[in-house]
């Protein structure tokens, strides 16, 4: 089991996705962002995954 923070799967989808597959330019982090996130919020409902909250402290 291992938690990696948001921001660091961001990054590690643009290496492997650097391009939208529809206009064929860059994906801004906050796309990526979002998408992951909806992505995410899917595989927990599906209880696939489970996602931890991070408060800042």
């Amino acid at each position: 089991e291992t938690s990696l923070p948001m921001m660091s799967l961001v990054e590690k989808w643009q290496k492997f996705r650097p391009l939208d597959p529809l206009t064929g330019e860059l994906i801004e982090n906050v796309k990526v962002f979002k998408l992951l996130q909806k992505l995410l919020t899917v595989l927990e409902d599906f209880d696939l995954i489970m996602l931890e909250t991070q408060h800042p402290s």
